[in-house]
């Protein structure tokens, strides 16, 4: 048998559950606007950043080519993006999210942030400070 440090199994669990909790928080405002987790990382995305291809998507919210086409599909089918050709790349397109999709997240996405804030509220701000420039010494 492998031994391992119980501490990091008691951070990774952790960190799991922090991001499972958060993501329950929003739930109720994803299902009541028609969104799963998925859908709205993608619509958040757009609605904040701008267009990008398929797999600036997909790297940005950590998820599967595969799953993220179906996404996009999905949000395309539901008016909330639309796709385009790539005047830089005639193998890709651009995906951005349309006015319908931007009156959405007018909605949701202040909604979303006040529920993930009353999570959050049992940390200060130097709590919130510290545990972000630790989790950023985590990534790749």
């Amino acid at each position: 048998m492998q031994s391992y440090d119980d501490l990091t199994g008691k951070l990774l669990i952790s960190m799991w559950r922090s991001f499972f909790y958060a993501n329950q928080c929003a739930e109720s405002v994803f299902s009541a606007n028609g969104l799963t987790f998925r859908k709205f990382a993608v619509l958040e995305l757009l609605y904040n950043r701008g267009e990008f291809t398929v797999k600036q998507i997909t790297e940005k919210v950590l998820s599967t080519g595969g799953n993220i086409t179906v996404v996009i599909q999905k949000l395309e089918t539901d008016g909330l993006v639309v796709r385009k050709a790539n005047p830089n790349d005639n193998r890709s397109y651009l995906i951005s999210i349309t006015g319908k999709g931007r009156e959405l997240m007018d909605i949701v996405f202040p909604a979303v942030m006040n529920e993930i804030e009353r999570y959050f509220s049992k940390l200060t701000d130097e709590d919130k400070k510290t545990v972000v420039d630790i989790l950023r010494k985590l990534r790749r």
